[in-house]
């Protein structure tokens, strides 16, 4: 979604990969080493009324935090009931 966003912005593919990739890498690089929750983490970079905060208020507007977890809880069901299909 995020490579795709880049492109519909102007952005060469090959580039928007590359961006998607690296902001990627360098957020799981920063939460591994921080210590910090997660929460802090992006209240340090949630500014009130910059770009940030402007993506997180459509991300808390249609629960994508409860979407997420839905879909984590789906994946490890479908994990269970494969690992269950394979011990019978």
């Amino acid at each position: 979604m995020l490579i795709r966003s880049a492109e519909e912005f102007g952005i060469e593919p090959q580039a928007a990969h590359k961006l998607v990739m690296d902001t990627a890498k360098g957020s799981a690089a920063l939460a591994a080493v921080s210590g910090e929750p997660m929460e802090a983490m992006i209240s340090h970079v949630r500014s009130p009324g910059g770009t940030t905060a402007a993506a997180f208020d459509v991300f808390d507007a249609h629960n994508i935090r409860d979407i997420f977890s839905a879909a984590v809880t789906a994946a490890r069901d479908r994990a269970v009931e494969l690992a269950e299909s394979t011990t019978l």
